[in-house]
């Protein structure tokens, strides 16, 4: 027996529970038909999906039918888009479907593009970047730096799908008029599958505690509002929960960065700079008068990157990435130590990466952590993550001053630290320098 789903006629988030409404009425075995003939428009929401759909219709008995829409320019947009490449794998396609490349103007910013490993996240965001910097920044008015929060935004999305559906999923993102609504230019992105869903998801670890109200409604609310994940990490929830508005805002200090020393053959991306101390927990050599020369890790996060991975990355996106960009930090690094950390030439950072590498490394490993070459983007992904978990580290500004990023109440004690250790002194005016060798 095969049952009808209608496709609506304007296919996109607001008619979307219609379509919903009319798939949840099949029952097992039965085969379905995803009536499109009609069709005069779809958003790249529409679109992935249409996709979710048919791959689940597919696990629950025979593959799937789908007319495609009538209309030549509809179906030839469909197609542009890229939606007929993925659907050829998922559904039997009847109707009159045109050859054409997948587009690359720059009104498909992203066609529909399959989401299986952290590695498709890694292409999506580099792909994002280089189309979506004049659509954000001529045509919507936005800062040519929001296209970094918009690649971290995808970022964050498509993390989900690898790392809590149990299947794949699509993205796409479109820019287009948007005459019907708004009547202005607006950018698009759209992220589905057909996982177990956030319910399921949650109910082991917060299906208790929710009680009677548990439900899809609590687990929206446990994951967004509240940054609930399914991990019992610290670090998780960050990237759909989002930044939170109310961060608290550092105390900032000043100080002045000591020379470098060459590396001694040890991580690719990690070098040492010199200072005197004589306390322990760092690096150390006796110098001449019996001072102690303390040697302070200097990490080159792009280049650690570039050793931690296959492929050549500058975006830090993604868990396992930033995980393995830690553990190749974390070899030559003593517990309790100083260190400097340098972003300088990576591209997109986003929160799991910032929690994985940046948090972790401060609660578990580095007593101070120093970071440079930070952009804007970058502390929108970092403090949040460290002013989470109540942790703090510093950031040289560009005039050489530090300040405090994350949380308010350790920042001090970390300056407090560095003079203890000699590794920075107080001068006139109550600014701290680090100490040159």
């Amino acid at each position: 027996m095969t049952r009808l789903v209608e496709v609506p006629t304007q296919f996109d988030d607001r008619s979307f529970d219609q379509f919903a409404a009319s798939y949840a009425q099949a029952v097992d075995g039965e085969r379905l038909l995803f009536d499109a003939h009609a069709a005069e428009w779809a958003s790249p929401y529409g679109l992935v999906g249409l996709l979710a759909a048919g791959e689940a219709a597919a696990r629950k008995g025979e593959r799937p039918l789908l007319t495609a829409p009538a209309n030549p320019d509809v179906v030839s947009y469909w197609a542009r888009a890229g939606f007929f490449r993925e659907a050829a794998d998922l559904f039997e396609v009847h109707g009159k479907v045109p050859k054409v490349k997948v587009a690359v103007e720059s009104e498909v910013l992203l066609p529909v593009t399959p989401v299986r490993a952290a590695e498709d996240v890694h292409a999506v965001v580099s792909t994002i970047q280089q189309r979506a910097s004049a659509i954000l920044s001529s045509e919507l008015g936005l800062d040519p730096k929001a296209t970094m929060g918009f690649a971290m935004a995808l970022s964050e999305s498509c993390q989900n799908i690898v790392e809590h559906a149990g299947t794949g999923g699509w993205v796409a993102v479109q820019a287009y008029n948007w005459r019907r609504k708004l009547a202005r230019r607006v950018v698009v992105i759209a992220v589905a599958d057909a996982g177990v869903g956030f319910r399921h998801s949650l109910e082991p670890t917060q299906g208790r505690r929710f009680g009677e109200r548990w439900g899809d409604a609590a687990a929206l609310e446990a994951a967004l509002i509240q940054g609930t994940s399914r991990f019992r990490d610290p670090g998780r929830g960050q990237g759909l929960a989002g930044r939170n508005p109310q961060r608290h805002r550092p105390h900032r200090h000043r100080a002045a960065l000591g020379r470098r020393c060459p590396a001694e053959g040890r991580v690719a991306g990690v070098s040492w700079i010199a200072g005197t101390a004589h306390h322990s927990g760092t690096s150390s050599r006796e110098r001449a008068g019996g001072a102690v020369e303390a040697v302070i890790p200097h990490i080159m996060v792009q280049a650690v990157l570039q050793q931690a991975v296959a492929g050549f990355y500058t975006d830090l996106v993604t868990r396992p990435t930033g995980r393995a960009v830690r553990e190749n930090i974390e070899r030559d690094l003593l517990p309790g130590t100083v260190a400097v950390m340098d972003f300088t030439g990576v591209g997109c950072l986003d929160y799991s990466c910032a929690d994985e590498i940046v948090a972790k490394l401060v609660r578990d490993k580095v007593k101070v952590l120093l970071l440079r070459g930070l952009t804007d983007a970058h502390r929108e992904a970092i403090e949040p993550v460290l002013a989470g978990a109540g942790l703090a580290v510093l950031c040289e500004r560009a005039d050489g001053a530090l300040e405090g990023l994350g949380a308010s109440e350790p920042a001090p004690a970390l300056l407090d630290e560095l003079v203890e250790r000699r590794l920075a002194a107080r001068i006139p005016g109550g600014s701290i320098r680090l100490t040159a060798a």
